[in-house]
């Protein structure tokens, strides 16, 4: 009686990937062994690029630390408010329906703008109204 033929596929990819690894092998121990010194010399090259670019970080991290500090931001949207918080925008929603998250100082369209000093008295207060 013959074997499953999911078996003998099976077999058939094992036997293969036997035999790929013996030739792996066989190639590696049949190879010569490498001159270090290309090995070394592109190691050299590396290193003497690296140099080469040092400067140039250098003189663009300075650049960024001499550039005007951020400005704090006067209004946050929902997501900022949400990042800042930790909370999901779905639970800052479901607190504003609910009367539990303090209405925004200014609306622009239909995008609620909040002051940060608003969102810290909301949760200095316990986070409730």
């Amino acid at each position: 009686m013959s074997a499953p033929y999911f078996a003998s596929n099976f077999e058939i990819a094992r036997a293969q990937r036997e035999e790929a690894e013996r030739r792996r092998q066989g190639a590696a121990m049949a190879a010569p062994s490498a001159d270090p010194a290309p090995a070394e010399s592109a190691l050299a090259q590396v290193v003497a690029e690296l140099a080469a670019l040092l400067p140039g970080l250098r003189q663009a991290i300075e650049r960024q630390a001499d550039a005007k500090p951020p400005v704090e931001r006067m209004a946050l949207r929902l997501d900022e408010v949400a990042d800042a918080i930790g909370l999901s925008r779905r639970v800052i929603e479901r607190a504003r329906s609910a009367g539990r998250f303090p209405k925004p100082d200014l609306a622009i369209g239909k995008m609620p703008l909040w002051r940060p000093e608003t969102v810290r008295g909301w949760l200095d207060g316990g986070g409730a109204q």
